[in-house]
């Protein structure tokens, strides 16, 4: 793996999940040890924007609900952002954040703008799932983020970087174990319990759900199993359920969308007189960088990093992910992307100074959550080989792909619990999203699912 490239590994790494059936709720099922899950107000530990009323609370729950006897238990931190007009309609909205590992509380500023109409006559519930944000334990790891400081500091080979990448994440795993924290309940079984458990504990008799990315997934599995108390669902950017790993839908898309905005650019007059060939350019970069990574100096006063550093095509590959990834940079593609082919890395280079600093994601719930319920497919290593799109494309996926596995060998619980998505006639309105250069979750699964929900 190049020198910087562990920043983007995780963007590469994506799930495959089959589900199977899994118990919970406010009695549990027979053969489960009884429990009552339990909401206590608090005070709201992140900042509140301007002119806009949260009451926050936490959601006491088992850590293992099969095991609801040995006292361990997980606290879900809880903001319930208050409807505008103090009067709010009694289906609420709650929403559902991506990962596994993300947070929702952090961001509140965020949703409130970007609930602002639903916020004029209802609630808003914003939930940061197990493991992450707020919840406690957390399963964050800084480890990771000081190895991260780490690579530039020492400017690493890169097969120390390679060894000691994979050290940093089992000595995180050690420690969260160490702490008696039980890995194997940070999955989506446990998960859409814990939303079930809130609306109980709530007291809602039905509200809406939104859910994005890793949170579609989520919604997938609750309507199957909780369908009660559901009024209605959007999933936005959806992860398909059926999918494996290494995942041909996947990088097939990113080929697929990068190509669709080469020839945009081709078919418009400014943007093809200002970036000629620009697809051309591109792959023929990735290829010579590729063959021989430039050397670039990256500066940091603030981490204390003056290092030169190697930047692959397997880097610009990733930059390119993240302006697509972006909405406000993705209109400026062309331009991104003219600027590095030109020997300009001043973007690139910044963006990775962003990237050093901890930005509050849960590696321990990301690895918890793919290592127990990821499908390795070794037979879709000749499916993704045989693709028609360039070989930067498939080397990165397949070794996104080799990392995940022999990270799970030693990171796996053995608690591999999956929830079946069936084609259940459930009578609730969904509505699906996709977003038509979506590289991490490709329209074509969003119609897939769609059609499964029909």
């Amino acid at each position: 793996m190049p020198i910087h490239s562990l920043k983007y590994f995780f963007v590469t790494l994506w799930l495959a999940i089959i589900f199977t059936a899994a118990g919970c709720g406010k009695g549990a099922s027979n053969n489960e040890p009884q429990y009552t899950a339990i909401y206590s107000s608090n005070d709201c530990l992140m900042d509140i924007p301007e002119d806009t009323t949260v009451e926050c609370g936490t959601l006491t729950v088992p850590e293992t609900r099969s095991k609801a006897n040995n006292g361990r238990q997980v606290e879900l931190a809880v903001a319930i952002v208050k409807a505008n007009d103090g009067s709010s309609i009694a289906d609420p909205i709650i929403y559902l954040h991506g990962g596994p590992g993300g947070t929702a509380l952090e961001q509140i500023s965020a949703y409130v703008r970007i609930f602002a109409e639903d916020l004029k006559s209802r609630d808003l519930i914003l939930l940061d799932q197990r493991g992450n944000g707020y919840s406690t334990p957390s399963l964050q790891c800084p480890e990771i983020a000081e190895h991260q400081l780490k690579i530039y500091q020492e400017a690493m080979s890169n097969n120390a970087l390679a060894q000691s990448a994979t050290d940093v994440m089992f000595e995180c795993r050690d420690r969260l174990s160490a702490e008696e924290i039980d890995l194997g309940s940070y999955n989506i079984t446990e998960n859409i319990s814990d939303i079930n458990d809130l609306r109980i504990a709530l007291q809602i008799e039905q509200w809406n759900l939104y859910g994005v990315s890793y949170g579609t997934l989520l919604l997938q599995a609750l309507m199957a199993k909780y369908p009660e108390g559901i009024r209605s669902v959007i999933l936005d950017s959806v992860v398909h359920p059926l999918d494996t790993y290494p995942s041909p839908r996947s990088v097939g898309a990113f080929h697929k969308k990068l190509s669709a905005i080469f020839d945009l650019c081709e078919s418009q007059s400014f943007c093809q007189s200002n970036y000629p060939e620009l697809g051309l350019r591109f792959w023929n970069e990735i290829d010579r960088l590729n063959n021989k990574p430039e050397s670039v100096r990256f500066v940091s006063e603030e981490f204390s990093i003056d290092s030169d550093i190697l930047f692959t095509g397997f880097d610009l590959l990733g930059h390119a992910q993240y302006r697509f990834e972006h909405p406000k940079s993705k209109r400026y593609f062309p331009f991104f992307m003219d600027e590095v082919i030109g020997g300009d890395y001043a973007q690139p280079l910044e963006v990775m100074k962003g990237r050093l600093a901890p930005d509050g994601f849960s590696i321990g719930t990301l690895f918890s959550t793919l290592c127990a319920q990821v499908i390795f497919d070794r037979s879709a290593v000749a499916t993704v080989s045989a693709l028609p799109i360039h070989p930067a494309l498939i080397v990165r996926e397949l070794s996104a792909y080799e990392s995940l596995d022999r990270i799970c060998e030693r990171w796996h619980t053995g608690n591999t619990t999956r929830v079946h998505i069936t084609n259940q006639l459930i009578d609730i309105p969904v509505l699906v999203l996709a977003g038509e250069f979506d590289i991490r979750t490709p329209s074509a699964d969003a119609q897939e699912v769609s059609g499964m929900l029909d």
